[in-house]
């Protein structure tokens, strides 16, 4: 059985700085420049397997390139809340660039970068948030009216400049909206 001293050596003498086989473990520890490209193509899971890729999102230097590129359907909305935040975070700003159809979480994601590439035949798909609550009926009443409150606030600094206030406000009174091909670029 190997003592912990042999253990840490052991680990110490394995960690190089090299790139993992995997893209979301990347973590660079001296750099110049690097141009980080993440794909994004699955749904939206649990933020635990993502914790690598907010990383790299919130430790990218200024002088680095970082795009996106989306064909999602979707997924969890809090994890999705999670990569939008790390991508305003990142210090050069993410470039988004849709290769196919982006829906509900991944639509959010698209509009959480600086700029924004839409390829011709791809559409980001929204719609007024889903909640699925199980309790007492003024808990979940107390939950939806928090999540209701929650979108109304955060969406117009999430979706600025890409979404107009009355794209905004459709969201929250009709149940679908897509916006179809165009190409749009942030501030």
């Amino acid at each position: 059985m190997e003592n912990d001293q042999s253990i840490t050596k052991k680990l110490l003498e394995d960690d190089d700085d090299s790139l993992s086989q995997d893209e979301f473990k990347v973590i660079v520890k001296e750099r110049k420049f690097q141009e980080l490209s993440i794909y994004l193509s699955e749904s939206i899971m649990g933020n635990f397997a993502y914790v690598d890729l907010l990383h790299t999102l919130r430790s990218a230097k200024s002088n680095d390139t970082v795009k996106l590129y989306l064909a999602n359907y979707g997924g969890s909305a809090s994890t999705g809340f999670q990569i939008i935040n790390a991508m305003k975070e990142c210090k050069p700003g993410v470039d988004v660039i849709v290769d196919g159809a982006c829906y509900s979480a991944g639509a959010l994601i698209a509009i959480g970068g600086k700029s924004l590439v839409m390829n011709p035949g791809t559409f980001l798909m929204f719609h007024a948030y889903t909640s699925m609550e199980l309790g007492k009926a003024l808990e979940v009443r107390d939950a939806v009216n928090h999540y209701y409150d929650f979108f109304v606030r955060y969406m117009p600094a999430i979706a600025s400049p890409f979404l107009t206030p009355l794209e905004l406000t459709s969201l929250v009174t009709e149940s679908t909206n897509c916006l179809p091909f165009v190409i749009l670029t942030g501030i």
